[in-house]
């Protein structure tokens, strides 16, 4: 038989190639085995470098990240240390800190029950503003200094009378009645036009630089309270209606038309007194000359719409907590009304309140200790629900006001050695003296003259039940 690769005649049998055929084919087979098992290889070998690369890859990109995160966290720590080191440095200059912090939040100049007792105090970071007489004695001036009464500065005296202390943003703003007349003054009326009252409605730096008029006697002889809210500086104008204008003088604005005053401005309300009519003595005879005129207290929005009545009556000490509006009425008895002049409510009777001022935890106000002898005045404090009444401080002689910052209260005293501004606690268990006036000669005399300067602001506009204890102050009226 022949071979089937080559056709070499090969012995009969199994075999179907012969011998050098098959060492042919067997060595093909082993080449080709070889060759396979290389490539195996080869593929095995080139997808452990692509694995090696792709992980060399992985880690580089984590190196990356962890590198960019290492400078992130390197630069915020050099941000921090410098920072630090920015707190340090103002620290050690007195620099108040939180005066720094944006203040974009803030919409309100001062409290109701703030302005409504003069405007005396008011408050912007650490820094408590306040009105004291200037160190010769002779002219009222603005100070401020810490809570402990620390770094006391003056930022400001001048001679005449300054009242309605607001703070908005980096500006204090205040009411300037000078003392110089004003006899050029033409835009007064021919009523008022004797007295030639000097007003103006002055702003400055939160440090007392750059003093300026922003209201040069274009508002009314007994406008003694401004409100600063929301951008906006509230006063009464020349004819006796409410008026607001820019922070910066520009823009005036007529708001009611009612000839009337107000008690007050929230950031959302304005609440004034309007006139309701006529009332004569009580005489059979009685001569309508001598008539007076009766108000009623209402309330409209911020922009001068939707004027409406709340008790029908006239109310004083005006404070706004919330939806309520807390007073005291003629007899001084204490009550609250909501905005909308629902759920009319008495709160107490039994006592009688003084320049209360209303804060969103307490009610504070002024009242003999004795109302028989009348010889003692104390500052009380009672829940808004007029419970827990609290005698918590006797004062020397009396005070003209009671301003009231985050529920430490101030005001002043006076004795026969000094004349003080002092700041409490609400309980009155610490008293802080932010300011003190020796005088020179320790004689009764001398006491109430340099009280009259510091009271001589208010002297043309307060209201007495007797001789000692000023009550609610009236703005036009």
């Amino acid at each position: 038989m022949k071979c089937e690769k080559c056709g070499k005649e090969i012995p009969e049998g199994e075999n179907k190639i012969c011998d050098d055929c098959k060492k042919k084919l067997v060595d093909e087979l082993n080449e080709q085995s070889k060759t396979e098992t290389t490539e195996k290889a080869e593929k095995k070998t080139e997808k452990k470098v692509e694995e090696k690369v792709e992980e060399k890859s992985e880690e580089k990109q984590e190196n990356k990240k962890l590198g960019l995160k290492g400078k992130l966290l390197f630069c915020c720590g050099i941000v921090l240390m410098l920072a630090v080191i920015f707190v340090i440095i103002l620290s050690i200059k007195g620099t108040d800190i939180t005066a720094l912090i944006p203040t974009a939040d803030i919409k309100e100049g001062n409290t109701i029950s703030n302005i409504r007792n003069y405007g005396y105090t008011a408050k912007k970071g650490s820094w408590y503003y306040y009105i004291a007489a200037s160190e010769d004695q002779t002219k009222p001036a603005i100070y401020r200094s810490k809570k402990d009464g620390s770094q006391k500065e003056l930022l400001y005296e001048h001679a005449g009378n300054v009242l309605g202390l607001n703070i908005y943003d980096d500006y204090v703003y205040f009411i300037l009645i000078d003392d110089e007349k004003n006899e050029t003054n033409t835009k007064l009326s021919n009523e008022e036009s004797a007295d030639l009252v000097n007003n103006k409605i002055c702003r400055m730096k939160l440090n007392g630089d750059n003093v300026e008029v922003i209201n040069n006697n274009e508002f009314h002889n007994n406008c003694y309270e401004i409100y600063v809210i929301d951008g906006k500086v509230y006063y009464i104008g020349i004819d006796t209606n409410i008026y607001c204008m820019d922070l910066n003088g520009q823009n005036k604005t007529k708001l009611n038309n009612d000839e009337t005053g107000y008690l007050g401005i929230t950031e959302d309300y304005i609440i004034l007194n309007v006139k309701k009519g006529m009332e004569l003595p009580d005489s059979e005879n009685a001569d309508p000359a001598t008539a007076t005129t009766v108000y009623e207290t209402k309330v409209m929005k911020r922009d001068g719409s939707d004027l409406h009545s709340l008790t029908g009556e006239r109310l004083y000490s005006i404070s706004v907590v919330g939806d309520y509006i807390y007073y005291v009425t003629e007899g001084k008895a204490i009550y609250k009304v909501k905005v909308d002049g629902t759920d009319n409510t008495l709160i107490s009777d039994e006592y009688t309140a003084y320049n209360m001022n209303v804060t969103d935890k307490y009610i504070f106000y002024m009242n003999y200790t004795d109302n028989d002898s009348k010889d003692k005045i104390g500052i009380y404090r009672m829940d808004l629900d007029g419970k827990n009444n609290t005698l918590i401080y006797t004062l020397d002689l009396y005070s003209s006001f009671l301003n009231v910052v985050d529920n430490n209260v101030i005001f002043m005293d006076t004795n026969e050695e000094e004349a003080t501004i002092n700041l409490i606690n609400s309980d009155g268990e610490k008293r802080v003296k932010l300011y003190s006036l020796k005088f020179e000669d320790e004689t009764t005399e001398n006491t109430e003259n340099v009280s009259s300067q510091e009271t001589e602001n208010v002297s043309t506009q307060e209201t007495t039940v007797d001789t000692n204890l000023n009550v609610d102050t009236t703005t036009v009226q």
